[in-house]
């Protein structure tokens, strides 16, 4: 009905059935529920090593744009290095960040949690809250770009169980 009744959206989605609509948008819902359950970090860190070849959209007004790289490319530039270890490589093109400021405290700087839950976050001093009811949060909204690098977790823990590398960790 809205490709129906909107022309914006006709012009959108003209190319696409109903079906193809509808299942789209079940998709969408369903990992919204899943990915809200999870972990931002895990969230990210699943996108990123899914090893499809492009990751977002390839547009100015994307929040988020990687291409996972061919093997052939990047390893055939290092000959000399040994590369068994890295599982894939990410070329981060367009990536946005929110970083939000929830409360603060004056003797101890708060630890963050490694997976990003806010829940986990706790203080051996009370911190203050932002404001006593405050309906919105100060936050900043940062761009940037980098490499993704994926390794191998088996390669890792095979070398993590050689002899050498146990004596240096011990010492």
């Amino acid at each position: 009905m809205a490709k129906q009744f909107n022309a914006r959206i006709a012009a959108s989605l003209g190319p696409f059935s109903d079906q193809d609509i509808f299942e789209r948008l079940k998709r969408i819902r369903e990992g919204a529920r899943t990915d809200a359950a999870r972990s931002p970090k895990v969230a990210e860190f699943d996108v990123f090593a899914s090893g499809r070849e492009e990751i977002g959209q390839n547009h100015p007004d994307a929040k988020l744009f990687a291409q996972t790289l061919k093997r052939e490319i990047w390893a055939a530039n290092a000959p000399d290095i040994d590369l068994s270890s890295v599982k894939s490589l990410v070329a981060v093109h367009r990536l946005r960040e929110v970083s939000c400021l929830y409360g603060f405290t004056r003797f101890e700087a708060a630890p963050t949690s490694s997976d990003g839950d806010i829940e986990d976050v706790s203080l051996a001093v009370d911190g203050a809250p932002i404001s006593r009811d405050a309906d919105w949060l100060p936050a900043i909204e940062q761009f940037g770009e980098g490499l993704f690098v994926h390794f191998d977790e088996g390669t890792i823990r095979t070398w993590l169980g050689e002899e050498p590398v146990k004596e240096r960790v011990q010492s």
